[in-house]
């Protein structure tokens, strides 16, 4: 299915714990840069560690220009420091919203808050400003942080499929997550 173009301006939500703006790749880049220098943060996807801050703010420009996706960085109040990225896009599946995402947080923000703080507000936008009725996601089995974080957000196994991870070179269980809009309003209300 092709994407659909995400709206724009891109929202700002603040939180206690986070904030997430629009990306600024001239801001950004050079934080965002440190973090993912950390080889474990690609471990399970399909980027690889950045060799420059340059190669960075590139890769935060192209997120930024894409019409078909929203990317916010999600920035720790306390330190105002970019603590993840994480993108949105859409997709018209025989007239339903289907609503898919991207996230990458660095690790000294992992298991503090941030990223459900960041989920909550991304869900409500995807559901209430968008009009989704399925929010997904998707992860490899081996990332049990990644599982049991889907699982505890509320997230249902919509399927399990057996595809090749390049990066490890073998085939390994994908674990494909959705939320329907109903299943979201009983969670979170």
């Amino acid at each position: 299915m092709a994407r659909l173009p995400m709206p724009r301006p891109i929202p700002t939500f603040a939180g206690r714990l986070v904030t997430l703006r629009p990306i600024d790749p001239a801001a950004d880049a050079a934080a965002v840069f440190e973090w993912n220098k950390d080889p474990d943060l690609h471990r399970w996807t399909g980027t690889a560690v950045p060799a420059t801050a340059d190669e960075t703010r590139a890769e935060l420009e192209r997120l930024a220009a894409a019409p078909d996706s929203a990317t916010w960085t999600v920035v720790d109040n306390p330190s105002a420091k970019p603590a993840g990225v994480f993108t949105l896009f859409m997709e018209n599946r025989s007239g339903l919203l289907v609503v898919g995402e991207d996230v990458r947080f660095g690790k000294p923000f992992w298991r503090k808050g941030h990223h459900r703080q960041a989920r909550y507000y991304l869900f409500r936008h995807a559901f209430e400003t968008l009009g989704a009725v399925v929010y997904e996601t998707a992860t490899w089995g081996g990332n049990t942080n990644a599982v049991r974080a889907n699982e505890a957000y509320g997230f249902t196994l919509g399927g399990v499929e057996l595809s090749y991870h390049p990066k490890l070179e073998t085939s390994m269980a994908l674990r494909r997550y959705r939320m329907t809009r109903e299943q979201w309003r009983g969670i979170y209300g």
